[in-house]
């Protein structure tokens, strides 16, 4: 008898108590959205700084890219006369592949700046604003 008594003044204290958490609702209900809210400020910071920080870097290749780019003939004509007369084919090689090289980072920092642009980013945060998800590329590298 008592073991019932017991069973039942607990599931009345639960009934009581959870009908608190529900008067309670309009609270939550304004932490739930500041929640959401700081998380979509996050999550826009964060994808600021990936586009910054993606530019950042194809700015690197494209420099780097240009560099060697420019540097390539010259270390191609000065290894190309030799003080003997002799020409040397390894060292024409090895402007040319400093050529090629600078050229692949030149393009490839070029499309990331294309891909990562101002332009870019408004929109994609603007289109977030308006409730449509991040794409999953983005969220992958986020």
């Amino acid at each position: 008898m008592r073991f019932f008594l017991l069973i039942s003044l607990l599931l009345s204290l639960l009934l009581i108590h959870s009908g608190h958490a529900q008067a309670v609702g309009d609270s939550t209900k304004q932490g739930a959205q500041q929640a959401r809210s700081s998380v979509a400020l996050d999550s826009v910071q964060t994808v600021h700084d990936l586009f910054q920080a993606k530019r950042s870097a194809g700015s690197t290749f494209v420099g780097i890219g240009l560099g060697a780019l420019i540097l390539s003939p010259i270390i191609g004509a000065l290894s190309g006369g030799l003080p003997s007369g002799a020409r040397s084919s390894a060292s024409g090689t090895f402007a040319v592949t400093i050529g090629v090289l600078g050229a692949g980072s030149f393009f490839i920092g070029l499309i990331q700046k294309l891909n990562y642009s101002r332009y870019n980013e408004r929109a994609l945060l603007a289109a977030y604003a308006k409730g449509k998800p991040l794409p999953a590329l983005i969220r992958t590298k986020l």
